[in-house]
């Protein structure tokens, strides 16, 4: 007998009964003898008038319904009979013997074979299949809620660190904006505004000289003034300051 031979059990009314069958290639055979000894047992059980079907009978019988690329034999040592030459079908072959059985036992057996026994071995090589732990609706759920909790943490961990950024940012500036207090009293403070209305500068962007005028203080340390003008927040800087803007905004020009 050859060694790539997966046997399966059927469990029958009558008890178990091995069935070889063997891979050649994506073909599945199936020893017919099995199939015919598994079918005589769970029969004899149903009926117990039932005439068991000889072994021999039915395989000569069931030759000649057979095409000559639906069956194979295989040596089998154990046989006492039919020069030890075991026949295997194709599952097509089988179908179209089992197709001749219409009792309940052979029905029984069909539904096993083809529901259960070839998905597996077409699938993963054996009987019966690996077990495949299945999770439960409710462990699905909270895998989906701890997920969702780890999303929300980590956005709240990158929302705080934004934060800490931006407020270090904010510090970074507000210590290099000095008060009024750190300044010279010989130094003149204008808005970008005051200064270009004075100069007579009335093609220049206002925001863009404020902007550098920002820039320059920030950089170099610049001192700047803030004040409440008519409700409304007013920064004014160092004279030169707003100079030096307005000379790089020519440059760029």
């Amino acid at each position: 007998m050859e060694n790539n031979l997966i046997n399966v059990c059927y469990e029958g009314t009558e008890g178990s009964s091995d069935i070889k069958t063997v891979m050649q290639g994506n073909i599945l055979y199936i020893s017919l003898i099995d199939v015919q000894t598994a079918l005589n047992k769970e029969n004899r059980d149903i009926d117990k008038t039932h005439v068991s079907k000889s072994i021999i009978g039915v395989l000569k019988g069931r030759l000649k319904q057979l095409e000559s690329d639906e069956y194979i034999y295989i040596h089998n040592e154990l046989l006492t009979h039919l020069d030890k030459q075991e026949m295997f079908v194709t599952q097509p072959g089988l179908f179209r013997v089992l197709s001749y059985d219409d009792s309940v036992a052979g029905k029984k057996f069909q539904r096993w074979l083809y529901h259960e026994v070839v998905p597996s071995i077409m699938k993963y090589g054996k009987f019966p299949p690996p077990l495949v732990h299945q999770e439960s609706d409710v462990m699905k759920i909270a895998k989906t809620l701890v997920l969702e909790i780890e999303e929300r943490e980590r956005l709240e961990r990158e929302t705080k660190e934004r934060f800490a950024k931006h407020e270090e940012v904010i510090k970074s500036i507000s210590s290099k904006l000095n008060t009024l207090e750190e300044v010279s009293p010989n130094t003149k403070f204008v808005t970008a505004t005051e200064y270009c209305e004075s100069e007579g500068l009335k093609d220049i962007d206002l925001q863009l000289v404020f902007g550098w005028c920002l820039k320059i203080c920030v950089e170099q340390s610049e001192p700047t003034v803030k004040s409440v003008e008519n409700g409304q927040e007013v920064l004014r800087f160092p004279t030169h300051v707003v100079i030096e803007a307005v000379r790089n905004i020519e440059k760029s020009v």
